[in-house]
């Protein structure tokens, strides 16, 4: 957006710079805010046409800039609301395609997972009783992979190990031929959606320890599988994914959502699934619509995955679906524009293929 905005507005720009910035004292000058964000965008524009987090070095004569991805409060409400015609989706695009958001698909744990889960869960009730917060909040991450993922590391606080998962090792691990109930049911969804031709995007939290396990069970299962390498910067990862799936023909990319929640159109790929997904809503809400976006002629999917809880064994995953779903509730509720309500239990009367 920077560069654009900058190419139909440059002398409004350079007239605001230099209304709040004195160029000789950038980024020495901590007490005024309006010089500390317009740093920001003179940085910007004259170097890399990016927007960048802003720090001050142990010397105060030093300043620290690291490229971020977006733009910073006073560009938007300075430049943009006043130079800007909104205009709704379906004005700009007239062969809207339908988006399907189906209910989370909570699948049933084994009992050897419910096992495992309980021993950790242990030392969430202890921290519990005993008011102790970071403990518990280090457990909530670690219980949300640790049903995907029997080889996590230890838990571990001030280097005190509280749980490691060799205790449950000898029943709940990765097996070559036997598939966990989740990873089953992946392969059972993209199996129904390679059959319409459709290829997959494929969400993963703590990509970098499931990915090797993913890989593995979706090749077995007769899928190519692309993934997408670390060294790939912000603004080369749309066209590397859309390659790989519209030149190499894989069925499946494995991605981390933070990686591509904003900034990547993925059109090339009509279905979404979550195989986890972390705490940050806005993460979540941004990823699930990398496929639905301007330009996209056929119906969109999106799917979640989670393993169901109990009264005896309680899931994390659960939780933080309904709890995603209350705050997509809320916000098309309150929204103004009824149309953009996408609340998982807004489904009206779209056709559920996994009920």
């Amino acid at each position: 957006m920077f560069p654009q905005i900058f190419g139909f507005f440059q002398d409004v720009l350079v007239k605001l710079i230099d209304e709040h910035v004195d160029s000789r004292k950038i980024g020495r000058n901590r007490s005024n805010k309006m010089s500390k964000s317009y740093n920001i965008i003179q940085k910007a524009y004259t170097e890399t046409y990016g927007s960048y987090s802003y720090a001050l070095g142990r010397n105060s004569d030093k300043t620290n800039m690291k490229t971020e991805v977006g733009l910073n409060a006073e560009f938007i409400t300075d430049i943009i609301i006043q130079n800007a015609i909104f205009l709704t989706t379906e004005q700009v695009w007239d062969d809207k395609v339908e988006n399907l958001i189906f209910q989370p698909i909570f699948v049933q744990m084994t009992p050897e997972q419910k096992n495992a889960a309980n021993l950790l869960n242990g030392v969430a009730k202890k921290a519990k009783s005993e008011g102790d917060k970071r403990v518990f909040s280090r457990y909530l991450t670690k219980i949300n992979e640790y049903m995907d993922n029997p080889e996590v590391p230890d838990l571990t606080f001030r280097d005190e190990i509280l749980w490691t998962p060799e205790i449950s090792a000898m029943e709940y691990y990765f097996d070559d031929e036997i598939l966990l109930p989740k990873e089953q049911k992946l392969v059972d969804i993209i199996t129904m959606e390679k059959s319409q031709d459709r290829p997959v995007i494929v969400f993963v939290k703590h990509i970098d320890r499931l990915k090797g396990r993913l890989q593995s069970v979706l090749q077995n299962a007769g899928f190519k599988v692309g993934t997408l390498p670390a060294s790939r910067k912000a603004d080369e990862r749309q066209d590397y994914i859309n390659k790989k799936i519209c030149n190499e023909k894989v069925d499946v990319m494995l991605l981390d959502p933070h990686k591509v929640a904003t900034g990547v159109d993925l059109i090339s790929a009509p279905t979404v699934l979550f195989f986890n997904t972390g705490f940050d809503y806005f993460e979540v809400g941004q990823s699930e619509r990398r496929s639905f976006r301007i330009g996209q002629r056929r119906q969109t999917r999106v799917y979640y995955l989670a393993y169901a809880g109990d009264a005896d064994t309680p899931t994390i995953q659960d939780q933080v679906l309904t709890m995603i779903a209350q705050k997509k509730t809320c916000n098309g509720s309150c929204s103004r524009v009824s149309g953009r309500r996408r609340a998982f239990i807004i489904i009206r009367e779209r056709k559920q293929l996994y009920p």
